[in-house]
């Protein structure tokens, strides 16, 4: 019998990562970042701006003139954002006092004024020398995961002596637990931090147990309408995305189908979109990467999904057992027959729209079926020759 006891596939090697980042979070004193991606370096906006050229820099052997340089910049920002604040344009005594600091470090100003326009401006996208941290390492993971589903991700640790308040009261950065780390040349050293790889292979599960056992989601992480139309704008709509996937489907355009459905799983963790790409994956023969597919819907389903779609979830169990049927693994095959049945699926009809006939399936796929399982699906008649599950 297969069990499913959580909804990350019931997979070791996220457990193993899940542990790995909490031994790690125990060694030391650290907060945490979460890259989709392996960058050169963390570094600031403000830096990757200057470093694509947009901006041009000392020679960065003369690191006072960087650090001078890049302090400039940054107050040229803020005072350039002042133009837009009603009652704000000009600075008063303690605010170029603020920017007449010799040591180029806001670690001694938090409480001004103009560190909390920074934090403003960090806080809607603006160029900055502040670089986005948590004190939450699964916060952290979450960002880790959710973009660039097919590249590998990181999870970075730094000394929590470095760390800054954010000044902004805001449900968002309450709910990411943000705090912003001031690195004076703009990026951090590799002595300033450790990281751990996360696979990407295993971003969705993780994003999935994130989502059904600690809370953490996009949902949750922006909790507001300026999140919701940001994440939009990269993303669009899950509904749209999953209208949009399922119609390449049925075009038969699946691996373009497939795509989609993972920008779609970023936004959303939909078990019908896991059993959409599950299809696609089948129709490409790609059998063991749609059982996984497979798995996760059945697992979603099972804690509250299937009450509103029992056919889909009849169908996802239909598809695990004919996965099960090239794994040769009888039992668990009929088991998940019986249970499709159980949710109206109508099991031995499926199959002849799928496959044909049984000979037919068995030539095609150099296998052999016990009778038992041959007894599944001749109750009916072959019926519609081809691919039905498109």
């Amino acid at each position: 019998m297969v069990k499913f006891e959580t909804m990350v596939e019931d997979s070791v090697a996220v457990i193993e990562v899940l542990g790995h980042l909490q031994q790690q979070a125990m060694a030391g004193q650290y907060i945490y970042r979460g890259e989709p991606k392996i960058y050169a370096k963390v570094s600031s906006s403000l830096y990757r701006q200057c470093e694509e050229g947009e901006i041009a820099l000392n020679d960065m052997e003369h690191l006072g003139d960087w650090y001078q340089q890049i302090w400039e910049l940054q107050k040229d920002i803020v005072v350039q954002t002042r133009r837009f604040l009603p009652g704000q344009q000009k600075l008063d005594m303690h605010e170029r006092l603020f920017w007449d600091n010799p040591n180029y470090s806001l670690a001694w100003h938090t409480e001004s004024p103009e560190y909390e326009i920074l934090c403003q401006i960090q806080h809607y996208g603006g160029p900055t020398n502040l670089i986005d941290f948590t004190t939450d390492y699964l916060v952290a993971l979450f960002f880790a995961c959710n973009k660039h589903l097919k590249k590998c991700g990181r999870v970075i640790f730094a000394n929590r002596y470095l760390h800054l308040p954010v000044r902004i009261a805001e449900a968002r950065v309450q709910a990411q637990r943000s705090v912003f780390v001031q690195p004076q040349d703009g990026f951090l050293n590799s002595e300033q931090f450790v990281h751990v790889k996360i696979p990407a292979k295993l971003k969705v599960p993780i994003l999935m147990y994130l989502n059904l056992h600690h809370n953490i989601s996009s949902e949750t992480l922006y909790p507001d309408i300026q999140g919701a139309v940001s994440y939009w704008q990269s993303n669009q709509s899950p509904l749209f995305l999953r209208s949009r996937a399922d119609k390449r489907r049925l075009e038969k355009k699946f691996d373009e189908a497939i795509e989609i459905y993972d920008r779609h799983l970023v936004t959303e963790l939909d078990p019908q979109v896991l059993l959409g790409r599950a299809i696609a994956k089948c129709n490409l023969d790609r059998w063991d990467a749609a059982f996984d597919d497979l798995k996760k819907a059945i697992v979603l389903f099972e804690v509250g999904w299937g009450m509103r779609v029992q056919s889909s979830w009849g169908i996802a169990l239909y598809l695990r057992g004919i996965v099960f049927l090239f794994k040769l693994q009888w039992d668990d095959a009929l088991e998940d027959f019986s249970a499709a049945k159980g949710k109206g699926c109508d099991v031995a009809t499926e199959f002849h729209k799928d496959f044909g006939c049984i000979a037919d399936f068995e030539k095609t796929n150099e296998l052999h079926l016990p009778s038992k399982i041959k007894n599944v699906f001749t109750n009916c008649e072959a019926s519609d020759q081809g691919c039905h599950v498109t």
